[in-house]
This record gives C-alpha cells, structure tokens and sequence, in this order.
C-alpha cells in the first residue's frame, strides 16, 4: 500500500512539473503580420495588416495596450484572467464598444461567442472542437480550435492562426492567415517546429509585398521548395536579407533544400516586367 501511495505521488508531481504554465498575452516589443486573400481561383486578391504594440494607456480606467497599426486605425487591448478584450479606436470604422477577443480559459465542448466587426459588433456562435498545443521556440503554448462561422486557431500568448484581430476577415469567400509573429526582435515561426530568426515583422513592411492578381507564391513559411503559381514569369531572383543575390531562375518550382534557415527576398518578374517582391522565410 506505501508502494502504491508513493508510485501515485511520483505520478501527480510529475504530470504537475511537465504541466503547461499560462503564457500572457503580450503587452510590448510585440509585432504581427496578418495576410487577407480573397479564395477565387482566376482573380485572387490580398490584404496586409502590420500591426504592433506601442506603450498603454488608460480608458475608463481600465489599462489597456495600444495597437498600432499599418494599414488600419489603432485599437487596444487588455487582459484578465486568461480573458483578453478588444476596443477599437474612435476614428474606426467599426464599433467601439469593447468586446471579448479571446478566451483562452475555454475547455473541449464550450461555446463562445466570437466577433465579427461589420461597421457594428456582431456575434456568432464558436465551438470548441479541441484543444492542443503548438511549439512556439522553446515553449509549448496552448492551441485551442473553434469551429464558427470560420475556423480559428487561439494561440496563448500570441492571439490566433488567423491574424490578430480575426474579427475583421470577410464573410464570404476569404481566409486570413497570421503569417509573421515577432517579441523582442525575434521572429518566432508559427507552424509548430520552435524556429526562430533574428529581426521584427514591423521592419518588412518597407518590403514592397503588393498586392497582386497574378502570381501567388507557397508554401511560405517553407522547408526545401517554392512554387510560383500564375502566369508564366520572366525570371525569379533570391536574395538574402542582406540584399546579396544567391539564385536567379526561370523556373516557377524553386528548391530551397540546400539553403540555411531564415528569411529571404523573392523577386518574381512577370511577363510585362513588373516586378513583386514576397518575404520568404525557410525553415
């Protein structure tokens, strides 16, 4: 019985030690990059928001942390308690009315209520379809999936696979992807291998990435290939961050199996000799 008493310790203390502490919502030195594609097969289209964190102030005294954004007005946000709010900004074009971002308390089968920002608040019914976690560098964060009126990833500590504020993706026919996570001047990937690299997702932006109809290039982040998907191209050049050509190519497939891990500039060349720029990180 003492065998039994001790085996049953051993056991809590160390379903305890490994157990996963609750990571924080970031609240500065904090940047994300969100990409907005609107799924049509023959005339696809995108979106950027650069966002990152900028200090804190008070509202009703409350203490949130300001948002600033690229593209978009600012907004806030605040936690509590594994709860984190949103309010957007006055001079949004969405309602200002604080409202629940995240909820990362949730269990396998609740429901929560998620926002959808179309000039007012708006509110559908999620479900909680699992919960697992995701190797974000070092650290093993909490991943909890919803299933609503679109799929979406809550990360801890980070906010979601879908973008910051995945309120805003559209309604119909369109997906959002959070694709670049950065704290303290290190870019964390956010497919669940724990690599990071040096450098901000706010700095890219001077990156020309237009939007384009035409050429698509994944997967991104990448392992060992690129494919350049659209129209044929008059040639694609890789460049290190550092601005130093490394390929020039023709073809739209591009093997990136013998390079080190990091973060690239491809620059593909359409037919009429515009040129797009995309950020590539390989993993």
């Amino acid at each position: 019985m003492k065998n039994l008493v001790l085996v049953t310790f051993f056991i809590f203390s160390l379903a305890k030690t490994n157990g996963q502490n609750y990571i924080p919502f970031p609240t500065e030195n904090t940047t994300w990059e969100t990409v907005t594609q609107f799924m049509d097969p023959w005339n696809p289209s995108y979106s950027y928001d650069y966002s990152k964190t900028n200090g804190d102030t008070i509202i009703n005294g409350q203490q949130y942390t300001i948002i600033t954004r690229l593209n978009y007005p600012s907004c806030f946000i605040r936690e509590n308690n594994g709860l984190v709010y949103c309010k957007y900004s006055n001079n949004s074009p969405f309602d200002t009315t604080e409202f629940l971002l995240y909820n990362y308390n949730l269990q396998l089968g609740d429901t929560m209520q998620i926002a959808i920002a179309d000039y007012e608040l708006m509110f559908t019914t999620g479900h909680v379809d699992y919960i697992d976690s995701i190797l974000i560098g070092s650290i093993y964060h909490k991943k909890i999936g919803i299933s609503g009126w679109h799929h979406i990833d809550f990360i801890e500590g980070i906010g979601s696979l879908q973008g910051l504020l995945y309120p805003e993706i559209p309604w119909v026919d369109w997906m959002s992807d959070l694709t670049c996570f950065s704290r303290n001047d290190t870019i964390f990937s956010i497919t669940g291998g724990g690599a990071t690299y040096a450098g901000n997702c706010w700095q890219f932006v001077d990156i020309q990435e237009q939007e384009t109809n035409k050429i698509i290039v994944s997967p991104n982040p990448t392992n060992d290939f690129l494919r350049i998907c659209g129209p044929p191209i008059s040639k694609a050049e890789l460049y290190t961050i550092n601005g130093q050509k490394i390929l020039e190519t023709k073809l739209q497939n591009i093997k990136l199996v013998d390079y080190e891990r990091g973060i690239y500039v491809l620059k593909v060349y359409s037919a009429d000799k515009s040129v797009m720029n995309f950020k590539i990180i390989k993993e």
